[in-house]
């Protein structure tokens, strides 16, 4: 689940609780931690399996590479790092959470899934650059696919969501302007009554009043 998640706090907490269960006994041997360690890269690959289905194999190949720079500590010596330990599953899981993520990400269609996100975060700083990182894709195929599918620029769209959240917020007497413009994103109110009037051609006072009526 912590994987899955890709939750930094949930694979924290999954790699302590891992190593605290290892420790449990009091007595940990070399033999030990080889157990565990083949338990974690056997638990890793039946997920990629199980995941990514025929892209399975370059993906572990990928994660392979990886474990060059994320090697598990020393099983055969005489000194123990429980948190060494700890350290080597939590990166392990986070390589595999964010490979796990990117590969199906690039799988589905990335802007069904990016007007889902703006849908979900219409009201924060938005930026084109921050979402193009979040799904792996670059801006410039951003913008052309907004331009091809909705005929108006990223930005825009943005606005357009806001305003039809607006919208429906205008509908409660109870919220001031300056509350709903908050609430969509616009942290002036005067910008957010010209962008308002610019979309709907009515002020927010003026549509309040005709959808009250």
């Amino acid at each position: 689940m912590a994987v899955t998640s890709g939750n930094t706090d949930a694979l924290s907490a999954a790699a302590q609780h891992w190593t605290e269960e290892l420790s449990r006994s009091g007595v940990i041997t070399p033999e030990m931690l080889g157990s565990w360690k083949a338990d974690a890269l056997l638990f890793r690959s039946r997920l990629v399996r199980e995941t990514l289905g025929s892209q399975a194999e370059s993906a572990l190949a990928e994660l392979e590479l990886a474990d060059r720079d994320n090697p598990a500590p020393y099983a055969g010596g005489y000194s123990f790092s429980l948190f060494a330990w700890r350290d080597w599953s939590f990166t392990l899981m986070q390589t595999l959470s964010r490979l796990l993520s990117a590969r199906q990400i690039k799988e589905r269609n990335p802007l069904t899934e990016i007007v889902k996100y703006i849908d979900q975060n219409y009201m924060a700083d938005l930026s084109l650059q921050e979402v193009a990182g979040k799904f792996y894709v670059s801006r410039e195929y951003i913008s052309r696919k907004f331009k091809q599918e909705y005929g108006i620029n990223f930005t825009d769209y943005i606005g357009t969501v806001r305003i039809e959240k607006a919208k429906l917020l205008l509908q409660n007497p109870s919220l001031k302007l300056s509350q709903i413009s908050e609430m969509v994103g616009f942290h002036d109110v005067k910008y957010f009554s010209k962008v308002f009037k610019k979309q709907t051609g009515a002020t927010p006072k003026d549509y309040r009043v005709q959808v009250t009526l």
